[in-house]
Order: C-alpha cells, then sequence, then structure tokens
C-alpha cells in the first residue's frame, strides 16, 4: 500500500503516505498504536498501552472521540471534533 488510514471509533482520524503515518503522525491516537508495537530489538517484558477504554458507540461522545483518552486534549477537544490530520 501507498497509503494508510488510521480510523477510530468508526472514523478516519489520519490519512497519509506509509512513510507519514509510520514516521511523522499527527494524531495521538496514532502515535499511540505506533507506541504499543513490539519491537523485537528491545527485551522488555511489558509492552506499552494507551490508557483508557474506546468509547461507547451506541452513546458517542461530543467532541473528539480519543479526548478522554488523550493527555494533551484540551477542553475545546471534548466539545467539538477536531479536523482529520
Amino acid at each position: 500500500a501507498d497509503r494508510v488510514a488510521v480510523m477510530y471509533a468508526g472514523k478516519i482520524i489520519e490519512i497519509g503516505l506509509v512513510d507519514e503515518i509510520f514516521y511523522q503522525c499527527q494524531h495521538p491516537y496514532t502515535q499511540g498504536l505506533l507506541a504499543a508495537m513490539p519491537n523485537p530489538d528491545i527485551h522488555t517484558n511489558s509492552l506499552y498501552a494507551i490508557p483508557g477504554t474506546p468509547p461507547n458507540l451506541l452513546h458517542p461522545p461530543t467532541g473528539d472521540a480519543f479526548a478522554a483518552r488523550n493527555k494533551h486534549a484540551l477542553k475545546i477537544d471534548f466539545i467539538e471534533e477536531p479536523p482529520m490530520f
């Protein structure tokens, strides 16, 4: 594939060329996904996990669906959806 789309809570949140997504991602969820990927060169007994739980899509949250799990979220993120990265 030449392009990659990252989805969260049923919506595309970031889209770009493979190198853009893997090496210059912008969305905190994409950054968390990549941080959680095992690295065979690093010997550890634990893996990174994105804190929190995904939202209940039967009752979707207002604003950015990832805001509750994002330690850098601003008040506006709980009110409005951000633009797609």
